[in-house]
């Protein structure tokens, strides 16, 4: 019974010794990656199957870590063993003892079974970690619509040669904005040790509504080397000590958004939570009608001015809001600025009285709501056909008739005519629209006929007989063909027509010079020429042809 017994073991250990697994480190720690090594026996070029049970543990990455070959010689044959080297890069995500199950390696046609693992996952890391992956926020209660800074660092004590981010946080529950920090780095003290940390991600966030939220983590893929070093903890690389990969995950973060305060808000309320500042700015005051109004409104702070929407500035019948357009920019402090400009026309005569403008905002500091009023007005807008007195800012006091008849003298003081004249060049793109489309329709039509005129005298000139054509607008590059077919009764150029008709002396090296001056611009740019001829040397070269015609006869 106890030889069974110890077969059976010495059998186990035969298959067991193709097959080992072990971990990278004993003390594995949550939220921390770690590897699985799996080292396998095999012959020749065949690749194992591994398959296993990781009980909760998120497997991240897996790796062939090596091979090694050894090769004996036997009683004549030769025998190729191969060591394969296999890990699995596993992350667990909560403290506990956990075991690794139904471990199976196929090899060779053979399958060896593997005893369950027992891991034991830390909470904390027994020692300093070396680097580590560390997500910090500004605050972590808030106010909805109340901004948070959240910072990813990467902490390390030894040179890191190399840093990618393999898996960015999601934040889907946020209105989020990325902002671009420079990754300088710095010294600081963390759990009573000095470490170097680089800010690699940075984020503002905005909790849309009431509830617990979450910074989601994000993932670092490094290799660093194990040696310390003052200068290497600087992050220069001095090549020293064994180089590893880790992966590393920074810890998530819970956040509180809390509502705001629904009692005693103001009509005027933004929206905006945070010290804001806000400033107006107008072209001008007195305008004529038609003539655009322009207004810049801008607000800065670290609210969330991307949902802030325009608001209304000007409420009259009178005036009429022709555009308005938005810019959104982001400092470095994180307060963004937003801009708004808006266009008025004033349609017709009125008077717009001063007014103050609200706009409130939610202080978390002083958890009150916060007015701010700005100055607008007052506003005249004149050269219309009658007067109409703007509802907003008129007194309710005041009888409305009074106030029109006020108004309407003192505007009567210089004449309509005169103003007419002197804010004419200043009037609105729309006052000048129609004489900008008639004087553009004008030239078009101009230019139209222009080349109506030159076509038909071209058409015209065409038509003229030969020597006339030549004797009135010129002599081109195409007329030397036809001169010299004209004259020698053949198609030839007008040089050699010439000098077989005997046509020597002053006149034939006229004609010559003109001929290479047409012969020279015909080829540089492919233009029609026309040079003026002596009107003489066209009556020499006519004579010529009607004798040529005479002795023909």
């Amino acid at each position: 019974m106890k030889a069974f017994f110890f077969i059976i073991i010495f059998l186990m250990n035969i298959a067991y010794a193709k097959v080992n697994v072990s971990l990278s480190t004993q003390n594995p720690v949550k939220e921390e990656s770690f590897n699985i090594i799996f080292e396998i026996d095999v012959e020749g070029d065949v690749e194992p199957e591994i398959s296993f049970d990781p009980d909760g543990l998120e497997i991240i990455g897996k790796s062939n870590a090596g091979v090694s070959t050894r090769t004996t010689y036997i009683n004549g044959k030769l025998t190729t063993e191969k060591k394969v080297t296999v890990s699995y890069e596993v992350v667990a995500p909560r403290a506990r003892i956990t075991y690794l199950r139904n471990i199976l390696v196929k090899t060779g046609g053979e399958d060896f079974k593997h005893n369950l693992m027992k891991i034991r996952i830390l909470s904390q890391p027994i020692a300093p970690r070396d680097v580590f992956a560390l997500a910090e926020v500004d605050k972590t209660e808030v106010f909805v619509g109340e901004s948070i800074i959240v910072r990813y660092y990467l902490y390390n004590k030894v040179p890191v040669h190399s840093t990618e981010i393999r898996k960015f946080p999601k934040l889907d529950k946020f209105l989020k904005s990325y902002h671009q920090e420079k990754v300088v780095p710095e010294r600081v003290s963390y759990h009573n040790q000095i470490y170097t940390r680089r800010v690699m991600y940075t984020a503002q966030l905005y909790a849309t509504e009431a509830g617990n939220y979450s910074i989601d983590p994000i993932t670092f893929g490094v290799r660093y080397s194990r040696d310390r070093g003052g200068i290497g903890s600087f992050g220069l690389n001095l090549g020293l000590g064994r180089t590893r990969s880790k992966t590393l995950t920074s810890k998530k973060i819970e956040i509180k958004a809390k509502a705001l305060p629904i009692d005693n808000v103001p009509p005027s309320f933004t929206g905006l939570v945070g010290e804001h500042k806000f400033n107006l700015k107008i072209n001008k005051s007195k305008f004529i009608t038609n003539e655009p109004i322009e207004l810049t409104l801008t607000v800065n702070g670290p609210g969330a001015l991307e949902l802030f929407e325009s608001p209304t500035i000007i409420s009259s019948p009178a005036i009429e809001e022709f555009e308005s357009n938005a810019d959104l920019l982001v400092d470095k402090d994180f307060n963004a600025r937003k801009t708004f400009n808006y266009t008025y026309l004033g349609r017709e005569n009125s008077t717009l009285k001063e007014q103050r403008l609200p706009f409130t905002i939610f202080n978390p500091k002083t958890l009150k709501y916060e007015t701010i009023e700005l100055q607008l007005g007052p506003i005249e807008i004149a050269g219309g056909n009658r007067l109409i007195p703007s509802e907003t800012g008129l007194d309710k006091n005041e009888p409305k008739q009074d106030t029109y008849k006020s108004e309407s003298s003192s505007l009567h003081q210089v004449p309509e005519s005169k103003l007419e004249f002197i804010y004419k060049p200043l009037s609105s793109f729309i006052y000048h629209a129609q004489t900008i489309i008639i004087a553009l329709l004008a030239i078009l039509l101009i230019t139209i006929l222009s080349f109506f005129i030159k076509y038909i005298l071209r058409k015209e000139r065409k038509e003229l007989p030969l020597f006339d054509e030549i004797t009135q607008i010129g002599l081109s590059y195409s007329n030397l063909l036809d001169l010299g077919e004209v004259i020698a009764g053949r198609k030839c150029s007008l040089v050699q027509a010439l000098e077989e008709r005997s046509y020597k002396g002053e006149a034939l090296d006229y004609f010559k010079d003109i001929s290479e001056k047409l012969d020279e611009a015909y080829k540089k740019d492919g233009n029609v020429t026309r040079i003026k001829v002596d009107k003489k040397k066209i009556k020499e070269l006519q004579k010529l042809t009607n004798d040529r015609d005479t002795e023909s006869l």
